[in-house]
């Protein structure tokens, strides 16, 4: 194992705990997670795997610079929907980068609604903030690699968009506001997300950061359809499943997000898996996979 440790924030969440697996799966590098209690149950199931847990928040820097103490690298990812802003608390992460003297910051970031969408779309602030970090960091000097999710296909399951349906056998997949035809770029979070992260502290290690590039990289795992999706589910699970469009979210933040979704302005591109993680010899889920391994348990009560 290399003495170079990573810090990784939200280590029990979705990404950073994609980002602690994967790391843990290579192990070459000394993990320190960051957790609000690190004597939670979900801390300590870390811990009992060789992951080194400490106290941190990233609305508070303090914290985050004894956190980030002789760090050779950082995970960075902030929470939306708190009191305090992303765009704080993602300045607090390289703040306490620049203070802790941190060489790599690899940052969990969305692109800028309001500019991709040429001004359409100014309500997404959980994006636009993000994307104000990114240029937090070229002004501070900070070192750092940014990468951009997709739609996290764990959503399907998290926010309960598939459900049983009233019709005896059947599911209904209750998407909101998208068309079912709009091509959707999607991040399996949990399997891919990780492995990308450690290929980029692998290539930064050996001083090919070059290889990298100077703008954000966006991290999908493939693009698909709703209609895909319903017709990907019934094929593997042998079950009818229904479409639900929902209209319109009770939050107009949300709605803009997706309705930006719908019009094909996340990114530029829809040729994922991004190719220069598989260039580098990522080896990306399918939908498929995810089906497989996360629905069917659950389509079929187990």
């Amino acid at each position: 194992m290399s003495d170079k440790i990573v810090v990784v924030l939200g280590a029990t969440g979705l990404q950073g705990g994609s980002v602690v697996s994967a790391l843990l799966a290579h192990g070459e590098y000394a993990i320190r997670g960051v957790s609000r209690d690190p004597s939670s149950a979900a801390s300590q199931a870390l811990v009992k795997q060789g992951v080194e847990m400490v106290t941190g928040e990233v609305s508070d820097l303090g914290t985050l610079i004894s956190a980030f103490k002789g760090a050779w690298a950082v995970f960075g990812v902030t929470l939306p929907f708190t009191p305090v802003s992303e765009l704080q608390q993602g300045r607090n992460i390289v703040d306490a980068c620049r203070s802790a003297e941190v060489p790599l910051l690899v940052w969990s970031s969305l692109p800028n609604a309001t500019k991709v969408s040429g001004g359409k779309y100014t309500k997404v602030t959980h994006w636009d903030q993000k994307a104000q970090v990114d240029e937090y960091i070229k002004e501070t000097g900070q070192d750092a690699v940014i990468l951009q999710t997709g739609g996290f296909v764990e959503n399907i399951l998290l926010y309960h968009y598939l459900r049983p349906s009233p019709t005896p056998g059947s599911w209904t997949l209750a998407w909101p506001v998208v068309r079912p035809t709009t091509p959707l770029a999607m991040s399996y979070i949990g399997a891919d997300f990780g492995p990308c992260v450690v290929k980029v502290l692998d290539v930064w290690r050996r001083g090919e950061g070059d290889k990298l590039g100077n703008e954000p990289i966006p991290v999908c795992s493939f693009t698909m359809t709703i209609r895909e999706i319903v017709e990907g589910i019934e094929k593997l699970s042998g079950k009818n499943v229904e479409y639900e469009v929902v209209p319109h979210m009770p939050n107009e933040e949300l709605q803009q997000m997706l309705l930006l979704a719908d019009e094909g302005m996340r990114y530029s591109t829809n040729t994922f898996p991004t190719p220069l993680f598989v260039e580098l010899g990522v080896q990306f889920h399918t939908f498929e996979d995810y089906v497989r391994k996360e629905l069917l348990p659950v389509i079929d009560g187990k």
